[in-house]
């Protein structure tokens, strides 16, 4: 009997030290303009984010915009965040609409450095709080709640509970067992094409949340018809050269490939399985990962090399303007989007190549007219003049992982003083 009453009397004490964080307060912030649901009209009076925070369950924040909105609460100055909660709107709809609303600290008040400390993975609670306890050892000045897409951000109550400290860099928060990719970019505008580059700041969280990566680059859109899918690819690229994650090479530019028409994800990442099976002489690195873009998340993306010339990636010589002797080296795309790129060319047979190095703007017409010209006599006399050894392997990897975009995308290369185009 007497163990028992100290078991229980320990339990309590546990129980009591896990809920011992204090309730914190703040100025409240966040997204401006709310819904006005009798009109569906902009209001800064009707649904505001100020009744997320009034402790009355029947009153909810619904922003205009369906998404990238948000509210949360300056504290003043970093707190270590312990524990958050959160309350459905009161409507049939509600609970569902919390589904991956993910909770954000930062010491910015534009959140440019913001870090994830939970995501919501169940349908929220009517008429009281859920909890999560936060795992996260940084401290954080400014905390958040950002709605998943086209959900208006509903909420009806939040709380965010903590400790007045700065904290250290010893913990963070993954939002499953892969790697975390979170990009802000400069006034949270979303990539749009691919020729403009944002300003961002990226972080990746990794190694169970004992690693993190935190730099300055831009980003914007990649890819061709997977850039007009609702979940889009991106480019990222650090201002200075980084290596991530295990990544064999430090580089500056790395893509995040959505995998949108492949509903398992898995497709490409068992071709570059393949392809290193199969001794290729050059393999891109590829990692699965969670990406968030401004609070919001995007799902699950293939984080992977820009395919480019690079030590560690194709490693050939680099041509320049100034070079005299150019037979090589030349990175090639036979693309059937070629005609959107600024430096392309068709073949003798029709077929379409964009030129990827020498970039677009440093080719020379000499450099040019060499490429075009030797790529149509590869067609010609292929069997002399292209690499066999790659190109078959190439063609087994394709066949064997039913990759679709096989022959409407191939990369090639041809190194300097040898007459042979690679795959």
């Amino acid at each position: 009997m007497k163990r028992n009453l100290i078991i229980f009397a320990y339990s309590v004490i546990l129980i009591f030290s896990a809920f011992a964080d204090e309730k914190l307060t703040g100025v409240i912030i966040g997204t401006e303009l709310s819904v006005d649901y009798s009109t569906f009209e902009p209001s800064t009076t009707a649904s505001t984010r100020e009744m997320a925070f009034d402790g009355d369950f029947n009153t909810a924040f619904a922003s205009y915009d369906r998404s990238y909105t948000w509210c949360g609460l300056d504290l003043g100055e970093p707190h270590v965040i312990t524990r958050v909660g959160w309350a459905a709107r009161n409507d049939n709809l509600g609970p569902n609409r919390m589904i991956l609303g993910l909770f954000e600290g930062a010491n910015q008040p534009d959140f440019s450095d913001a870090i994830p400390l939970y995501i919501i993975t169940e349908a929220g609670m009517i008429g009281s709080m859920k909890y999560a306890e936060v795992n996260v050892s940084k401290g954080v000045r400014y905390v958040r709640y950002v709605g998943p897409n086209d959900a208006r951000c509903n909420v009806a109550e939040l709380e965010f509970y903590g400790d007045k400290n700065i904290g250290n860099d010893t913990h963070y928060y993954q939002l499953t067992n892969l790697p975390t990719v979170s990009i802000k970019t400069q006034d949270a505008v979303e990539p749009y094409d691919k020729e403009h580059q944002i300003i961002s700041t990226i972080t990746i969280i990794s190694d169970s949340g004992r690693h993190i990566l935190q730099e300055k680059g831009t980003t914007r859109l990649r890819g061709n018809a997977s850039k007009d899918f609702p979940k889009k690819p991106y480019r990222i690229k650090f201002d200075s050269k980084q290596r991530v994650l295990d990544a064999p090479t430090t580089a500056r530019k790395w893509t995040l490939i959505n995998n949108y028409g492949d509903k398992t994800l898995m497709r490409n990442t068992l071709a570059f399985e393949l392809s290193r099976q199969l001794r290729m002489p050059y393999t891109p690195y590829c990692k699965a990962v969670d990406v968030i873009l401004n609070g919001e998340y995007k799902g699950c993306y293939q984080l992977c090399d820009q395919v480019q010339v690079h030590k560690g990636r194709v490693e050939i010589e680099e041509l320049h303007p100034n070079d005299t002797q150019i037979n090589g080296g030349y990175l090639i795309e036979v693309d059937a989007y070629a005609y959107d790129e600024k430096s392309m060319f068709y073949s003798a047979n029709g077929t379409p190549v964009t030129i990827k190095s020498p970039e677009e703007d440093s080719i020379t017409a000499a450099q040019y007219d060499y490429i075009s010209s030797y790529y149509s006599s590869v067609e010609q006399q292929w069997r002399t003049r292209l690499d066999l050894n790659t190109f078959l392997r190439h063609f087994l990897v394709g066949e064997l992982s039913g990759n679709t975009d096989t022959y409407w995308s191939v990369f090639m290369y041809k190194k300097r003083d040898i007459d042979s185009l690679y795959t």
